[in-house]
């Protein structure tokens, strides 16, 4: 897709009339109902058996009338065939109906046939800025840093303070509230509460191996806790499920029974926002600010919960909560940006991302993936590239939309072997994206670069 894009672009330059390239091997789709089944068929007999493949998009329609990949192959389909009319109407309705889904695979694939359909018509410009768009910008929806629940937050917890020794449950206290806490209250003791908030702070500063070490030593249900956290840590989110939802059904009668169900909430929460189950993510950090209104982990997870359902307003609103008591926080800050770059906003984001990136230096991934993506959408790629590198540089373990918008520039550069290499890792970090998958599949059906 990508070399198709760049030909017509190339074409809708100098051509009044572009020709209408055959579709690419298209990517495959989990099959999950006989509409999607349908879907499959089609689009493997769009190049080959174009009549079969229309009547099986008709069916997809009747099946699922507000389907945009549907209507994106009948438009490609009755362009092809001449019948402009019709593939400008079609076209535009997939574009509608994959924005209303906020799928950025549904959208470029609407945006990309659109730029086709355009182009047959010798609408040059149009098409070009059509064709634009499904290549980098993706109306706007891989835009922003996503944290992935867990993400850049987990990894670069605030820092537990140095204070004099007081006790564990000072520290403990702390972690319930999801703010700083005393590492003097933990450095001496072996009391359970001692252990338990020890194998906690190893756990928020990275250091996974020694919170590990300390799971023998712990109370079963405060290793419960640990062990899903630790899962979640390693990206196992149906492991980090079972674990935690096993933990909330042993701690009755625990005397941390409030903290452990607070962080197994919070657990729970991360771990559904990684796999991509934005509203199961939701209700559990909902269940945690019921309790503890103000608990800051909480509020970042959910107002990332929301943003990724769409709802960036109350997203906001979330991320402004934190900012009145911690103004500063990199990370409210981070997705504040990430939002008003979803609006287009592109001043404002490039201003709050550089504010983030104030607070943390080169110690945060998200503040320079944020410009790196503020600085594609505006076309300079150059810039773009050396902050996505450095994203990248800061953290290669964590997010993907950094490796999927670096590989767009050097795709567009002709760099396809670089590009799959960033794709996989993309893939790697987050396999529920559709994008980097698509984007892959479409590269692999290419011969690589000499």
């Amino acid at each position: 897709m990508r070399r198709l894009l760049l030909a017509l672009l190339l074409a809708t330059g100098c051509a009044e009339h572009a020709p209408l390239p055959a579709p690419t091997e298209p990517f495959e789709l989990p099959v999950r109902s006989e509409a999607d089944r349908l879907l499959q068929d089609a689009r493997r007999a769009e190049a080959s058996r174009p009549e079969d493949a229309d009547s099986l998009y008709v069916q997809v329609t009747e099946l699922r009338p507000l389907e945009p990949l549907a209507w994106a192959g009948r438009a490609r389909l009755a362009a092809a065939s001449g019948r402009s009319h019709d593939a400008g109407t079609w076209a535009r309705r997939a574009m509608r109906y994959a924005r209303a889904t906020n799928d950025v695979f549904a959208i470029q694939e609407a945006e990309s046939t659109l730029g086709l359909v355009l182009a047959t018509g010798g609408r040059a410009q149009d098409a070009r800025r059509a064709l634009l768009g499904a290549m980098f910008t993706s109306d706007g929806s891989e835009m922003g840093c996503a944290y992935q629940g867990l993400g850049e937050l987990f990894a670069r917890l605030e820092r537990i303070q140095p204070g004099p020794p007081s006790s564990p449950e000072v520290a403990l206290a702390a972690f319930d509230a999801g703010t700083p806490g005393d590492v003097g209250a933990v450095e001496e003791g072996d009391t359970a509460a001692h252990q338990t908030a020890r194998a906690l702070l190893h756990l928020f500063d990275r250091r996974t191996d020694e919170a590990k070490a300390l799971l023998p030593s712990l109370d079963p249900a405060d290793a419960d806790v640990l062990r899903g956290h630790l899962l979640v840590a390693r990206k196992d989110s149906a492991g980090a499920t079972e674990a935690l939802t096993g933990a909330l059904d042993r701690l009755d009668g625990h005397p941390r029974t409030a903290l452990l169900r607070h962080l197994a909430w919070l657990g729970l929460g991360w771990a559904a926002n990684n796999a991509g189950r934005y509203a199961d993510a939701d209700g559990w950090f909902d269940k945690l600010l019921a309790e503890v209104p103000r608990h800051r982990l909480g509020l970042l997870g959910k107002a990332n919960a929301r943003s990724w359902l769409g709802d960036g307003e109350g997203s906001e609103a979330l991320l402004r909560e934190v900012l009145a008591d911690d103004p500063g926080n990199p990370y409210a800050l981070a997705e504040i940006a990430g939002i008003q770059l979803d609006r287009g906003e592109l001043d404002a984001a490039e201003a709050t991302y550089k504010a983030a990136m104030e607070q943390t230096g080169d110690a945060y991934t998200c503040p320079w993936e944020g410009l790196g993506l503020v600085y594609l959408q505006r076309g300079q790629l150059d810039a773009a590239e050396q902050h996505l590198e450095q994203a990248i540089a800061i953290n290669p373990d964590i997010e993907f939309r950094k490796y999927n918008a670096l590989a767009k520039v050097l795709l567009s550069r002709g760099e396809d072997d670089r590009a799959r290499e960033l794709l996989r890792k993309s893939i790697a970090n987050y396999p529920h994206d559709p994008e980097a998958a698509r984007m892959l599949a479409e590269l692999e059906g290419a011969p690589a670069s000499p």
